[in-house]
């Protein structure tokens, strides 16, 4: 954990680069402005002044050499991502260019929008701050820079991502672009970490090797991301996908519990100027490098199946390479083990040295399998007897849980395999001592050739493992007398002490990132289950050398008895008494509670509707468990319960948890309605409905129809249903707009069937109209139900107006 919060004293030399005490003073006056929701003053009026004033400011003091524009762009556009589609209109960028009159430019990217209740000091003002002390440095330097500089400031990134797509789309100077960094966050403090870079382009992470100060990031993370495990995305995404141009993308993630909660303030950011001064040298830096006079930015090109390989050690240092690099030094680390094994064969050319050798390694599987069975299993009971996610205030907690037990599954399979050879008979000679050390570099060289094979750039964290104990082998085999068999065997594990410690490391930066996401994961995924196996994991790679020793300490079933004795009592404690309470003030239980009126029901119909966002629910809350849940009221006749879920697809997952009761009409419902331009079917039986919608700033569509939707006015790709049942099928389309926008228009096909004898009707498309009041003032129900909640509960709150339409 040292190296994992590691920071830099801040710059006092305010004539000599980064000052993180001027962003300092940046990020107070953007985080004292409060939640900066899309569409709320805050967002579209307040923060573009005061970040527009700081800017104004720069400029002042800027010098001569530098040519520096401002432009505020208001930008309308729509796009989707996955099955979700997007409209957006004047939505607000702030956009600097500093630099030259060229082709080419670098763009750098912060948000300062955040989500309801959320300051976002850390999300994304922090970024947004150094960002401007940037500007101000590279302005006030008398050096000229080769090449362009674009700061852009996006003022709606949380609804998903959508200035930066006005911007690459449509701005005039996106076409100049040549390569992006993307600043993001999804804790509060700690090291800026790279974990997305490309695509197929190996020269910016290159350019970043050689650019910073203090390396942080780790190709696991990226290839975890990009598998979905990781419930978020960033503007990494747009900037790939609608801009074609190769990127980093980075985020703190330190503490993030807070992510996205009141308390992503100043106070929760540890260190803050340490963290910003890590992560203004590193960006400073970068700039730099990408835009002086040896950059490859006009030249830039992709080549296919080229991402890189890249991680730090212990923030010191950087490395990265190419996969096709990473192909032959995997390969060059599996030879050598292989030139290991046959050196320890050689003196005796016996069968029974490969014999051996197999037995050992599969003991290393079995205690891995046995690991991970017992852990999953422990799991689960926890999570049937209402005990999960014990760990999530006090992380320490997996130690006597998961460690534990891994540990005796290990150090007892090896002692037993040993055991079971020398009741074969099997004799030991001194050539052979190190047998019960070479099979774990031997099972890892299996794992690491399976894995090269597959191209699993992660595989990289087991090179290690393989080829320093293999050098270390052939070295000893060749020059160590066999009659020092514990010096060699200390010196061979003394070899595997990095490979421990470099796993233990990168396991904690793991941790530090699951283990706040289980808190917003949703209620149907016990968390345990994924914790558990990745805890399995770390233990087994740390251990897995170490163990191989196990058989030469004396009694080591008593020690395994006296640890399975301590891990079964502080088990028992953790479900019975409050040691185990998951939630705290600073790390809290996360709910969103809705004040909803609607007539898809009954006309006028209110309710607060309470969704669940984690697994402990509403065993904790007392007050939200008496309450009925949104399954029971539900009817066939209301899609998804006419309930305003963010998809329809998350019905499907909470129903059965989230609760409701009832309420009265707030008075906002007057805002939000919709017209029918036109409704018409086709001679080829397609079915056009254009519609017109007025309300709030946030607004959603949710389409249910047994027909296929063939195409919208979004964009130019089929729409993709959020769910299909045997009901049909569900679309959705969310809208937000930034500066008032009096109403939008969206355009539906449907594809009608020949066969069908409803076709000619006119109320089979099921169409829910909800506005979304994200911001401003709740009602009077919304906010006596929030009061009875629980110092350690966040809430989200929000008012919506449902309305129900069939065409």
């Amino acid at each position: 954990s040292y190296f994992n919060d590691l920071l830099p004293s801040p710059n006092q030399n305010e004539q000599n680069g980064f000052v993180a005490e001027r962003a300092v003073n940046d990020l107070k006056g953007l985080v004292n402005i409060g939640p900066k929701v899309t569409g709320s003053n805050e967002n579209e009026v307040l923060a573009i002044e005061y970040i527009m004033k700081v800017i104004s400011d720069i400029k002042k003091k800027a010098a001569s050499i530098h040519k520096l524009e401002v432009d505020l762009q208001q930008v309308s556009g729509s796009f989707s991502i996955g099955a979700l589609g997007l409209h957006y209109n004047n939505v607000q960028n702030i956009i600097v260019k500093l630099g030259p009159r060229n082709n080419s430019s670098l763009l750098i990217n912060c948000h300062f929008d955040t989500v309801p209740t959320s300051p976002g000091a850390s999300d994304d003002g922090l970024n947004c701050a150094v960002m401007l002390e940037v500007l101000r440095v590279i302005s006030s330097s008398k050096k000229p820079l080769s090449y362009g500089v674009i700061f852009l400031f996006n003022g709606a990134e949380e609804n998903p991502l959508l200035a930066s797509h006005g911007f690459i789309t449509q701005h005039k100077w996106a076409k100049e672009i040549k390569a992006f960094i993307n600043l993001e966050s999804c804790g509060a403090g700690g090291h800026e970490v790279l974990f997305q870079t490309g695509p197929n382009c190996s020269w910016v992470v290159d350019a970043y090797t050689e650019a910073v100060k203090h390396p942080s990031g780790n190709v696991i993370g990226e290839e975890l991301f990009q598998s979905g495990i990781i419930p978020s995305d960033t503007d990494f995404r747009i900037f790939r996908d609608y801009g074609h141009i190769p990127g980093l993308d980075f985020a703190h993630c330190g503490n993030g519990y807070v992510y996205h909660t009141t308390k992503d303030d100043l106070n929760s950011i540890v260190d803050l100027p340490g963290v910003i001064q890590h992560t203004g040298d590193n960006l400073l830096s970068m700039v730099l490098t990408f835009t002086g006079n040896n950059s490859k930015l006009p030249t830039l090109y992709f080549v296919p199946h080229q991402n890189s390989i890249y991680f730090d050690i212990l923030g010191l240092y950087f490395v990265s390479y190419s996969m096709n690099s990473a192909i032959l030094i995997n390969s060059a680390a599996i030879v050598l083990s292989l030139i290991s094994v046959l050196m320890l064969w050689y003196p005796s050319r016996k069968l029974w040295v490969f014999v051996d050798l197999a037995i050992r390694a599969l003991a290393l599987l079995i205690a891995l399998a046995l690991s991970m069975i017992y852990n999953l299993l422990l799991a689960v009971i926890l999570d049937t007897v209402t005990a999960s996610m014990t760990w999530f205030t006090n992380s320490f907690v997996l130690v006597p849980l998961y460690v534990l037990p891994t540990v005796v599954f290990m150090s007892l399979s090896i002692t037993l395999t040993d055991l079971f050879l020398l009741e074969k008979k099997i004799q030991f000679s001194s050539e052979n001592d190190l047998m019960q050390l070479l099979p774990t570099q031997t099972f890892w060289a299996m794992i690491l050739l399976v894995l090269t094979i597959m191209q699993i750039r992660s595989a990289f964290v087991l090179l290690p493992f393989v080829l320093l104990p293999a050098i270390v082998f052939i070295l000893l085999s060749l020059f160590y007398e066999r009659d020092n068999k514990w010096i060699a065997r200390v010196i061979y594990i003394l070899s595997t002490f990095f490979c421990s410690v470099y796993i233990v490391y990168c396991g904690i930066q793991g941790l530090k990132l699951f283990l706040p996401i289980t808190g917003r994961a949703g209620p149907t995924i016990n968390p345990d289950l994924p914790i558990a196996g990745l805890v399995t994991l770390i233990t087994f790679c740390a251990y897995s050398y170490i163990c191989s020793s196990s058989a030469y300490v004396r009694k080591i079933e008593r020690w395994a008895k006296y640890l399975m004795i301590l891990h079964a009592g502080l088990t028992l404690i953790l479900i019975f008494s409050n040691v185990g309470f998951p939630f705290s003030s600073n790390t809290p239980q996360r709910i969103l509670i809705t004040d909803l009126t609607r007539n898809s029901t009954t006309p006028d119909e209110s309710l607060l509707f309470v969704d669940i966002w984690e697994r402990r629910g509403v065993s904790v809350l007392s007050k939200v468990a008496t309450l009925p849940t949104v399954k029971a009221f539900c009817t066939n006749e209301v899609p998804h319960c006419g309930l305003p879920w963010a998809s329809p697809k998350i019905f499907m997952k909470s129903a059965e948890v989230s609760r409701w009761l009832p309420s009265t009409p707030h008075e906002l419902t007057h805002m939000t309605r919709l017209e029918v331009l036109s409704n018409n079917v086709s001679s080829d039986n397609v079915r056009t409905i254009s519609l017109k919608m007025f309300g709030p700033d946030h607004m959603t569509l949710i389409i249910h129809t047994k027909y296929p939707m063939i195409s919208w006015s979004i964009d130019d790709l089929t729409p993709t249903p959020v769910q299909t049942t045997s009901a049909g099928s569900s679309y959705a389309i969310r809208h937000v707009h930034g500066l008032k926008t009096l109403s939008w228009e969206v355009t539906l096909k449907f594809q009608m069937k020949d066969d069908d004898p409803d076709k000619d009707k006119l109320k089979n498309i099921h169409i829910d109209f909800i506005g979304h009041h994200m911001h401003g003032p709740m009602s009077a129900s919304l906010e006596s139900f929030i009061a009875t909640l629980p110092s350690w509960v966040h809430v989200t709150p929000s008012l919506a107006t449902l309305r129900a339409y069939k065409f």
